[in-house]
């Protein structure tokens, strides 16, 4: 069993990391929502609040989020690499 984190938007469930699968090979999906919300995660490294009372725009942070990471490596092949490195 291989675990994945996807995001879902526009009526489609995207993966963030690549995956190894052949074109047209089914898979079954089981759908876990995180336990801690995007918000508590990481609302305190993102943005500053004036009002502890005012709501956090969960898609706003996601956004920030994306755009930050977008030319990023992810961490998976980043660990390959290494691992590849060291052998």
């Amino acid at each position: 069993m291989v675990s994945i984190r996807a995001v879902y938007r526009d009526g489609q469930l995207r993966p963030l990391d690549p995956l190894d699968l052949r074109e047209g090979e089914e898979v079954q999906i089981q759908i876990v929502k995180p336990l801690v919300p995007l918000a508590d995660a990481v609302a305190d490294m993102l943005v500053t609040y004036d009002d502890a009372s005012e709501a956090l725009d969960e898609d706003a942070v996601q956004n920030q989020l994306d755009a930050v990471l977008e030319s990023k490596r992810p961490l998976s092949e980043i660990i390959i690499t290494d691992r590849h490195a060291d052998a």
